[in-house]
């Protein structure tokens, strides 16, 4: 969770006032990210509105703060205001040191952006990459089915093939024997031979 963002509410007076008599209830809480969320917004607030007293305090309380992540915003946000402020004091060994760890922390958020937008566009990649390997399956398990299909089709015209052949085979063969049969018996009932009007001898 994050505290509600009342630095553009345009009343920075009200908003601070709001965000003061919440941070009580926010300690009380002991979760370190939404406290530090009040610090950044308290400190920018201050710090806008010229206070350079409170806005210091808050940054360092933001500082301070047990268990706090160097990949937090408002942890840039107070070293970025350390260091404005003690440049504006002419406090120029204080500005460097602030700005130093302004920088490193900084470069932190940066750098968890880009792994962010890295991960992200892996992750875009890997999307697009999974939907052309299904794509793919689906075209291999279309032309698979479909040689399936027509390997089926060639079988059973083959099959058919053979059986009007064999049919046709079993037709003919038929026919063969039984004209055969049919002349051997027209032979033996003919009571004269090829020439005729002459009888068997």
């Amino acid at each position: 969770p994050r505290a509600p963002p009342l630095q553009n509410t345009g009343e920075p007076a009200e908003a601070i006032e709001l965000l003061r008599n919440n941070l009580d209830g926010v300690r009380d809480v002991a979760y370190g990210r939404l406290t530090a969320e009040y610090y950044g917004q308290l400190t920018d607030l201050h710090f806008a509105e010229g206070d350079l007293e409170a806005a210091e305090r808050t940054a360092q309380q933001m500082v301070a703060l047990d268990g706090k992540d160097p990949h937090w915003m408002p942890l840039a946000t107070a070293y970025r205001v350390l260091y404005l402020s003690a440049k504006r004091k002419g406090e120029l060994g204080r500005a460097l040191n602030y700005m130093e760890e302004y920088h490193a922390a900084d470069k932190t958020l940066v750098d968890d952006a880009k792994a962010r937008e890295y991960a992200m566009e892996l992750a875009r990649h890997q999307a697009l990459e999974r939907e052309q390997q299904a794509a793919v399956l689906t075209h291999q398990n279309r032309a698979l089915t479909a040689e399936k299909r027509a390997l089926a089709e060639s079988a059973r015209a083959m099959r058919l093939a053979i059986v009007l052949m064999g049919l046709a085979i079993a037709v003919v063969a038929y026919w063969a024997w039984h004209s055969r049969r049919t002349h051997r018996v027209l032979r033996r009932l003919s009571p004269t031979g090829s020439l005729p009007g002459l009888a068997h001898r």
